[in-house]
């Protein structure tokens, strides 16, 4: 997947967030399943490189009033609530213009490492600091090539291997 700019970059970090489970189920649970499917139509758009006007503007305005009015403290809501608000202003990026969404995806991603880095047990046994570790290189190199004008190529492992952490614990059925 080639990323040609700053926006593709930031929907392509996005996008792990927007597969954990944990966001989803509490998106789901708070009225906000809707905007869920939106969020990841958007991600999947951009990170494929294709113009997404319309569906920023249909978006970016449920964010608003989503973002505003839910105040719920539910499992789940912090991740959910980085996750949205990333989009929102990557949604104000493409309508907009502006840079400031590439920065919010990398803020939202390294909030959500860090929480499951601190959720994770200490031990030999233990994969994910290492994971973490290898992903917060790779995003960071993604974000210096995106800066200097190149076109990065992210390795597939890295989005793997973070889906693989995010749903350690997967939801009782």
């Amino acid at each position: 997947m080639k990323h040609k700019n700053q926006l593709a970059l930031a929907a392509w970090n996005l996008q792990v967030l927007s597969d954990d489970y944990r966001v989803a189920a509490f998106l789901t649970a708070h009225e906000g399943g809707d905007i869920h499917a939106q969020v990841r139509a958007l991600l999947e758009r951009l990170a494929q490189g294709q113009n997404a006007q319309e569906q920023a503007a249909a978006l970016y305005d449920r964010l608003i009033d989503y973002l505003w009015y839910d105040s719920a403290d539910d499992n789940g809501e912090q991740g959910a609530l980085e996750l949205l608000s990333a989009v929102e202003i990557l949604c104000r990026d493409i309508l907009y213009g502006g840079d400031r969404a590439l920065r919010r995806a990398e803020q939202a991603l390294d909030y959500r490492l860090d929480y499951l880095n601190e959720s994770t047990t200490d031990g030999d046994d233990n994969p994910y600091p290492v994971i973490i570790r290898e992903l917060r290189e790779q995003r960071n190199g993604l974000a210096k090539a995106a800066s200097s004008g190149k076109a990065p190529r992210p390795t597939s492992g890295g989005r793997e291997s973070l889906l693989a952490l995010v749903a350690i614990a997967p939801p009782a059925a």
